[in-house]
């Protein structure tokens, strides 16, 4: 523990104010001591990790080289809609979401394509990995309003169809005349 603490400490892969993703916590560091890293979660809890857990895992620093970071959400629109609406009512609301760099631009990718759905990836760009979140929030609540402006219906709950063939069920359950 001892060792890995001076190596943390001496390499700098982060620093206290970054935001690091270790698996499946992600959280801002406060402090970098010799035995743990502290990070405060996204529920402002404090969790401490030892040094010898961080120093043989693969971390991600959101906020080096730069601060700027993606975030990609997935979208669904319904098949019927020609790409180039659905993708402009897409571009509409990431560049009218709160938080959403200019630059790099919004982009929009089709990763899917199959009736009933078209699938689609959002590429947001944001200047603080601590906003994620709300942004993802925020970019879902303004696809439906846009949906609606552009006339780009999302898809629609599934639905069961059942075929009557006009068979009553007391019919159905005489015998059979030989």
């Amino acid at each position: 523990g001892l060792a890995s603490g001076l190596l943390l400490l001496g390499d700098a892969p982060f620093r206290p104010g970054d935001w690091l993703r270790h698996g499946e916590l992600e959280g801002r560091v406060v402090d970098v001591n010799w035995r743990s890293t502290r990070l405060e979660n996204r529920d402002s809890d404090l969790v401490v990790v030892p040094n010898a857990e961080l120093a043989g895992a693969t971390l991600i620093n959101l906020s080096q080289p730069t601060r700027v970071h993606r975030v990609v959400v997935p979208v669904q629109v319904a098949y019927r809609n020609p790409p180039t609406r659905a993708r402009a009512m897409l571009l509409d609301a990431a560049r009218s979401t709160p938080n959403v760099l200019t630059a790099p631009a919004p982009r929009v990718r089709v990763v899917q394509i199959d009736d009933p759905l078209m699938g689609y990836e959002v590429d947001l760009w944001i200047g603080d990995a601590r906003v994620a979140p709300q942004v993802s929030s925020d970019f879902g609540a303004l696809v439906w309003y846009q949906s609606h402006r552009h006339d780009v219906p999302l898809p629609s709950p599934a639905y069961d169809l059942y075929v009557y063939d006009g068979v009553g069920v007391e019919e159905a359950s005489k015998p059979a005349l030989s």
